[in-house]
């Protein structure tokens, strides 16, 4: 759990800094200007979605039979190509016993 924890810590300081890197300045703000708390605010709501999609994905494709943990940074990094993707798979059939 721990584990899961630091890399999802690493996930959002990796995101912010792309995401203080690359905003552009609105409304005469220079290039440098901190980040303000709307930018933080929509960022954690696009995060929070974007996150809900991934979980989407992997709790569907861990019902259809498949890895809980890989579809979830599957869902995770690509979820507009993931979630559609898992929709399309086949659940995995299991072999009973009396198809022998």
């Amino acid at each position: 759990m721990r584990r899961i924890v630091n890399h999802i810590g690493w996930w959002v300081l990796a995101i912010w800094l792309a995401g203080f890197a690359t905003l552009r300045p609105r409304g005469g703000q220079p290039v440098d200007a901190p980040i303000t708390v709307g930018d933080l605010v929509a960022f954690l709501i696009v995060l929070a979605l974007m996150t809900g999609l991934g979980i989407l994905t992997a709790r569907i494709a861990s019902r259809k039979g498949s890895s809980y943990v890989g579809w979830l940074y599957y869902g995770l990094l690509l979820p507009y190509i993931a979630l559609p993707h898992e929709f399309l798979k086949k659940a995995k059939q299991s072999a009973s016993p009396g198809d022998q």
